[in-house]
């Protein structure tokens, strides 16, 4: 009230005074503000009232003056300070409250808000690095909503608006990059990946620049390009040197990006250390959300090495952080890994109904590869149960979904041969092994669909009368499985991974029918 009136504090006081006596006002017990009493009306009537007797001119100095006040004092309402502004016609100075409004927000899990203060913000007629950084915040809004294509409409905006280089554009990479590699966007992908290895570093973006190479590399690794993605993953750690490396969040960053590589090299050990290496980092930065993604990828994880009651614990965890902190779009992703964690382990039906519930929400959400993914792994379950019918219809729609994504195809594809084994269709089986073998050898991986690949073309040839190229197709696949099991240290898990993951126990099974001299 004294910033209004210009600082008559004995007019104030005993006006304030005569209010509080005639009820116009009540005074507060408590105040926000350590040192200030603190009023309020007694009537929302007579509020409106007050505040209708001043002119458009009064009403604007008002509230600029009240702004002016409350940001002096530490208001940390951010909304509330942003409208003072606006109505104060310094729009300049409210968009930068509304930027901060939407960044807690965002830190709170409310992203409706979120993209509510954004749109305030930017109708405040922002402009340069304001309207980038509310660009960028919209785009971090619609991503953990799930909305890939506004968020990255929204991020590519931002890179337009900020200056390359900066810790806010490297910010506004990740986020493109990410939502391109989720809609199999490759080109944009391809187009995002070069401006990032392009820019010029500013001195204080170190730490943004190192999380939106590893961002670079998931996205990368998601496509098949492997050698780009694996290159890159050695610039980011040979760069995190220091304190910079020792950051919390630049190294669940980097973790994150070395367990996706481990994944698709079907690496256990590697796997294994880096998810739980990334999970523990983002908690330690207070990141809950990726540390609930990362959770989901521990679980998965533990699936690779056969402690599926193990996994299924990780997963019901992490599901429930999901919910907590209202990551709809992590659920259906969540709900894929569960399943088939619970498919592969006792509760198989429960396994089955939460794989087609995931399958249908990622078909809603347009998510290609990990709805092919989701498909594959309900395939691979119905195998199991001795259903090659039912399995043979899920992997046909999955290769359909997938030709953009040849890695994912050929993983699938994998599936399909082993399918068609059961079902003796040899020579289709011994053709599309002998092509997705090939493949393999060019491009160095099929994300994780080795093993089964060199299973099921040993199995086709064998079929086919071919003992001997068989055997020499086993044995390989029998030594890359044990060096596979050379990377876990702990010996119980090592064992776990050799005899409970039906991939590792078949294969060792069919080397010692073949090979009996060697074992």
């Amino acid at each position: 009230v004294r910033a209004l009136l210009g600082g008559e504090a004995e007019l104030c006081d005993r006006w304030l005074e005569a209010l509080v006596g005639d009820e116009v006002i009540t005074a507060r017990p408590e105040s926000q503000f350590v040192g200030e009493s603190e009023y309020v009306f007694h009537h929302d009537l007579v509020r409106v009232a007050a505040y209708d007797t001043l002119s458009d001119d009064d009403r604007a100095l008002a509230h600029l003056y009240a702004g002016e006040w409350l940001e002096r004092h530490g208001e940390r309402d951010a909304v509330t300070l942003a409208e003072h502004f606006e109505r104060g016609r310094q729009p300049e100075r409210a968009v930068v409250h509304f930027a901060q409004a939407a960044t807690q927000a965002i830190e709170g899990n409310d992203f409706a808000a979120a993209l509510e203060h954004v749109e305030h913000g930017l109708r405040c007629r922002a402009s340069g690095e304001a309207r980038g950084r509310l660009r960028l915040l919209g785009a971090v809004a619609h991503h953990w909503r799930g909305e890939c294509a506004l968020a990255q409409e929204g991020a590519e905006a931002a890179l337009g608006e900020l200056e390359e280089g900066s810790a806010l554009w490297y910010e506004a990479a990740s986020v493109a990059m990410s939502n391109a590699g989720a809609q199999t966007d490759h080109a944009s992908l391809t187009r995002l990946v070069a401006q990032l290895q392009g820019a010029v570093p500013q001195p204080t973006a170190g730490a943004e620049r190192l999380i939106a190479a590893a961002h670079a590399v998931v996205q990368l690794n998601h496509t098949g390009r492997y050698g780009l993605a694996e290159s890159l993953l050695g610039w980011t750690r040979a760069n995190a040197r220091g304190e910079l490396g020792a950051e919390p969040q630049v190294l669940g960053w980097i973790e994150r990006a070395a367990f996706m590589r481990a994944a698709s090299d079907i690496k256990p050990g590697p796997l294994l250390l880096a998810g739980v290496a990334s999970t523990e980092a983002f908690r330690a930065a207070g990141d809950l959300r990726m540390a609930c993604y990362q959770g989901m990828n521990l679980g998965y994880a533990k699936i690779v090495v056969g402690l599926y009651a193990e996994a299924v614990a990780t997963l019901v965890e992490a599901a429930e952080t999901a919910r907590r902190l209202h990551l709809d779009p992590l659920r259906a992703s969540l709900d894929s890994y569960l399943g088939y964690a619970q498919g592969l382990g006792p509760a198989v039906q429960e396994g089955i109904e939460r794989l087609r519930g995931a399958i249908e929400t990622l078909r809603a959400e347009g998510l290609l590869r990990l709805e092919a993914r989701a498909r594959n792994y309900l395939a691979l379950i119905l195998l199991r149960l001795d259903d090659p019918t039912g399995a043979r219809e899920l992997v046909e729609e999955a290769v359909r979904l997938c030709v953009t994504l040849p890695a994912t195809r050929a993983l699938v594809l994998t599936t399909g041969a082993a399918i068609a084994v059961r079902e003796g269709r040899t020579a289709e089986a011994l053709a599309e092994t002998r092509a997705l073998v090939g493949m393999l050898a060019a491009k160095g991986s099929i994300e994780d669909g080795e093993p089964l690949l060199r299973l099921t073309h040993a199995r086709a040839l064998l079929d086919s009368g071919l003992e001997g190229e068989a055997r020499t197709v086993i044995e390989r696949a029998y030594r890359a499985l044990l060096g596979r099991a050379e990377t876990i240290d702990d010996p119980e898990i090592r064992e776990s991974f050799l005899s409970q993951v039906a991939v590792s126990s078949a294969t060792v099974a069919l080397y010692r029918a073949l090979c009996p001299e060697a074992t």
